[in-house]
């Protein structure tokens, strides 16, 4: 009898609702664990998708603006820029070249107090150089060429940024253009001379074969001081003379060459020699280059040269392999 009782209080209606009520429990408590399990889940794939739109594309944060290309995953913090800015970030890329956002970005940044465009305006605003450049040139093959510039981002041209605008582009758009595709073939040319013994040794068999030796600044110069005057103008950027001047990487291949005549000539007249030695000497060490071998072999050499040594080089390593 007390076993039927038992039985029959346990089959009572309060006990089965309490068992449910238990097993609702249970369940609600395991599917909120499953849910915020699948809840971190998608919030570390949205911050994946985020960080896939930061590099490939995505709206601007300026009203009215439209998308356009972040080729590069850079900061971008949308402020307005000044005038000086302006100015110093068009000659930063005449300097260093397209593509180059980080190189600018570090010179602007050493060079101009409170800088606080990220790496990613920077690129934006040559985007916008170029956008500018494209409607106030005469030739089309000039139009043409700057288009072929502005490919990866056509698709949302014209870009803009906010601030002041460019200034003086309407009487240079010929000559910046010409200047920017002399550095598209020096800035590939100059990776491969870099690394690679082979590339290095046909540009300076190329060198030394296309430009007379009347074209050196002076005697002690030869291709191997074309080379470190080349690696310094990437390092540096184009006709920042006195930076490479001042770089101890490269002043070293300079002397070298100074005491190598300074030896030659003192053997034979060491009183010419003395005075040889001290010429070139002050050539190199004076504070203002502009009559220094240096821009005299860029004004006579490479800025009409480069284009085809760069694509000889290119025809025989492709040969050679």
């Amino acid at each position: 009898m007390e076993v039927e009782a038992t039985q029959q209080q346990g089959n009572k209606p309060g006990s089965k609702a309490s068992e449910r009520q238990a097993q609702i429990s249970r369940l609600v408590s395991q599917y909120r664990a499953e849910a915020n399990t699948l809840l971190k889940d998608v919030l570390k794939q949205q911050h994946r998708w985020r960080n896939e739109l930061q590099e490939r594309g995505v709206l601007t944060g300026i009203p009215n603006s439209r998308p356009y290309v972040k080729t590069l995953p850079h900061v971008r913090r949308h402020l307005s820029w000044k005038q000086a800015e302006r100015d110093a970030l068009k000659r930063q890329l005449l300097g260093l070249g397209l593509g180059r956002w980080k190189e600018i970005h570090s010179a602007l940044s050493a060079s101009l107090q409170q800088f606080k465009h990220g790496p990613g305006d920077v690129e934006d605003a040559c985007w916008q150089l170029l956008c500018e450049l494209q409607l106030l040139l005469a030739t089309p093959e000039d139009r043409l060429f700057v288009a072929r510039l502005l490919e990866p981002v056509a698709e949302w041209c014209p870009i803009s940024t906010p601030g002041a605008p460019f200034s003086k582009l309407q009487g240079s758009a010929k000559s910046i253009v010409r200047r920017l595709a002399l550095l598209q073939d020096f800035n590939q040319l100059l990776p491969s001379l870099q690394r690679s013994e082979a590339v290095a040794g046909m540009f300076r068999a190329l060198a030394a074969a296309a430009l007379p030796a009347a074209a050196a600044p002076t005697s002690w110069w030869d291709v191997e001081c074309d080379v470190a005057l080349m690696i310094g103008m990437h390092r540096h950027g184009y006709g920042n003379f006195e930076a490479v001047r001042q770089d101890p990487d490269l002043t070293a291949a300079f002397q070298h060459k100074q005491r190598q005549l300074y030896h030659s000539v003192a053997a034979e007249a060491p009183a010419a020699a003395t005075r040889s030695c001290t010429e070139c000497l002050h050539l190199w060490q004076q504070p203002q280059v502009f009559s220094s071998p240096m821009r005299a072999l860029l004004a006579n050499r490479h800025t009409a040269s480069i284009g085809e040594l760069y694509w000889r080089v290119q025809q025989q390593a492709e040969q050679s392999q």
